[in-house]
């Protein structure tokens, strides 16, 4: 049976959970590295092998799927691998060489894309860039059910059980039996 928008919501419902979290106790830091690896994971998902590859399929992921064209997909992959891997806003290459991740204003004032040409540097917004991210991940769960998008709903069903999501967990302890969210497959 073909994957709903219901199923693909509840599957993602521990990352979605985990961004209003970040966003409920300010923790941007962490909030951030949710974001950028999420279009991994989705690239991971509509792949034969249920793997993300190489840079490419995670750009051609965030192409597909992102709607605000102020970050290409190769700018989001250069975020990425600077932040996940070597813990940097700084890059070698690419139209921008510095990220500068601000958290979200109380007032109504946004820095979101604010491109410092002569530093080559971009202010982003991490509040929006999670809403960036939850609406791109929506777009693609409708896309899934496309006929053009066949195949990949399919790997998407095959792969989706492994997705690292909350459930219960009971273990014994000196206090007798704890119960609490432990993130697993679901098999």
């Amino acid at each position: 049976m073909p994957l709903t928008t219901a199923d693909l919501e509840s599957a993602f419902k521990t990352y979605f959970d985990e961004i209003d979290r970040c966003i409920s106790r300010k923790c941007y830091w962490a909030l951030l590295h949710v974001v950028v690896v999420l279009p991994d994971v989705c690239a991971a998902l509509e792949s034969d092998r249920g793997e993300a590859g190489s840079g490419g399929p995670y750009m051609a992921w965030c192409k597909a799927n992102f709607t605000g064209r102020y970050l290409s997909a190769a700018d989001r992959y250069e975020i990425r691998c600077a932040l996940l891997h070597q813990g940097r806003t700084t890059v070698n290459t690419g139209r921008f060489v510095s990220y500068s991740f601000v958290q979200p204003f109380a007032s109504n004032t946004s820095v979101h894309n604010w491109v410092t040409p002569n530093e080559r540097n971009i202010t982003l917004d991490v509040g929006e860039m999670a809403r960036e991210t939850k609406s791109a991940i929506r777009i693609w769960f409708e896309k899934l059910r496309q006929p053009a998008y066949a195949r990949k709903s399919a790997n998407v069903e095959r792969h989706l059980r492994w997705l690292a999501r909350e459930k219960p967990k009971t273990m014994p302890g000196l206090l007798g039996t704890t119960t609490f969210s432990s993130t697993s497959t679901s098999t």
